[in-house]
């Protein structure tokens, strides 16, 4: 079993600390576009895991370009996808990963409402 880097297990306890005080985690708000959410989804993984999401091929291209034609493919969609599932994995039991209720631009780890 691989050795957790200082810096990802100082980044889960601040997540998880934020977590529990606020009861919810935003990870990106106001926008809809694959051009903010892939680098901040792909940011917060990289963080909590110690490491670089290496099954996720994302073109340099397009990371330094916003109008690169692959933020609008079927393979960006599928990479967010991708990466959802990956974060709703890390959820703690009563919570899931997605889009807020009341803010379908808001995304974060929310609680379960039963």
């Amino acid at each position: 079993m691989a050795k957790d880097s200082i810096s990802a297990v100082m980044f889960r306890r601040q997540f998880t600390g934020e977590l529990e005080e606020y009861g919810y985690y935003v990870l990106s708000d106001g926008t809809l576009r694959p051009q903010d959410i892939v680098p901040q989804y792909t940011m917060f993984l990289d963080s909590y895991t110690g490491s670089s999401e290496d099954g996720l091929i994302v073109p340099d291209t397009a990371l330094g370009d916003e109008c690169d034609p692959w933020w609008g493919t079927d393979d960006c969609f599928e990479a967010i996808s991708i990466l959802e599932d990956k974060l709703n994995e890390l959820c703690s039991e009563g919570y899931y990963f997605g889009s807020n209720e009341g803010n379908s631009s808001c995304f974060g780890f929310w609680p379960i409402e039963e």
